[in-house]
C-alpha cells in the first residue's frame, strides 16, 4: 500500500503522521518504507538512525515516482513538502491512497483548498485519481472548531473525511524521537488507540478501492 501524505499548508503535521504510521507498521514487523520527499529532509535528518530490518528510509531525490516504483515494501509512506505542487502531484499520482492532514482551524482549512485543486487537476488529466481522504489532525477535544470542520470540508471540498481523528497529544512528537511509534512508546495512551484505529481504517479503505 502506497500512501501519500499531502497538504500544501505547512504545520499541519504531515511528517509527524507519516513517521508514526511508518513506525507503527514496522513495529508489527511489516516491511515498511518511509520516503522523504520534503526538501527540508526532516525524516532523513532525524529518523535515519532508527532504520531496522522492517523500516527503511529513502530520500525521494529528483523523481519520487521513479523511486517509489522500485520499492517492494508492504507499506510505503510518502512525506511530501508544502508549497511544492510538482512533487506533491507526482506523489499523489503514484499513491494507492492520499491522506490530507489538516488542523480544524479556519486558515488551515482554507489553505487545504490548494491541495484539493491539485487533486482535481490529476482527475481531469488522467480521468482517474487515487482515493483521497481528509484527516483531522492536532484536534483539541470538545472545541467548536473540531465540530464544524467536517461540515466545512464536505461543503467546500467534496472529499470524504476519515472517521479516525488524531488529537493534539504531545506524545505524537515525543515517540518518534525515541525511534518508536506512539503504539510502542505509550501503549496505554489514548493516542495509541487512535493511531491503531487510523491504520486499520486506512487498510480497510485500501482494500475496498484496490485497483
Amino acid at each position: 500500500m502506497i500512501v501519500a501524505i499531502v497538504n500544501q499548508k505547512g504545520g499541519c503535521g504531515k511528517t509527524t503522521v507519516a513517521v508514526n504510521l511508518a513506525l507503527g507498521t514496522a513495529g508489527v514487523k511489516r516491511k515498511t518504507a518511509l520516503v522523504d520527499a520534503d526538501e527540508q529532509g526532516t525524516c532523513m535528518k532525524f529518523y535515519k538512525t532508527y532504520e531496522t530490518e522492517h523500516l527503511h528510509l529513502y530520500p525521494a531525490g529528483n523523481d519520487v515516482r521513479k523511486l517509489v516504483k522500485g520499492l517492494r515494501e508492504d507499506f510505503i509512506f510518502i512525506d511530501t513538502p508544502p508549497h511544492a505542487a510538482d512533487i506533491m502531484m507526482l506523489a499523489m499520482m503514484e499513491a494507492d491512497l492520499i491522506i490530507i492532514p489538516t488542523r480544524p482551524r479556519p486558515y488551515d482549512l482554507h489553505a487545504s483548498g490548494n491541495t484539493v485543486k491539485i487533486y482535481r487537476t490529476i482527475q481531469e488529466k488522467l480521468g482517474w485519481a487515487p482515493p483521497a481522504f481528509f484527516l483531522l489532525n492536532q484536534v483539541k477535544e470538545g472545541t467548536l472548531l473540531s465540530k464544524e470542520a467536517p461540515d466545512f470540508i464536505a461543503e467546500n471540498f467534496k472529499l470524504p473525511i476519515l472517521k479516525t481523528v488524531l488529537h493534539d497529544f504531545e506524545v505524537y512528537g515525543q515517540a518518534p524521537l525515541s525511534g518508536q511509534s506512539v503504539i510502542q512508546y505509550a501503549p496505554k495512551h489514548k493516542a495509541t488507540k487512535e493511531l491503531a484505529n487510523l491504520l486499520i481504517e486506512m487498510s480497510r479503505v485500501y482494500k475496498s478501492v484496490k485497483r
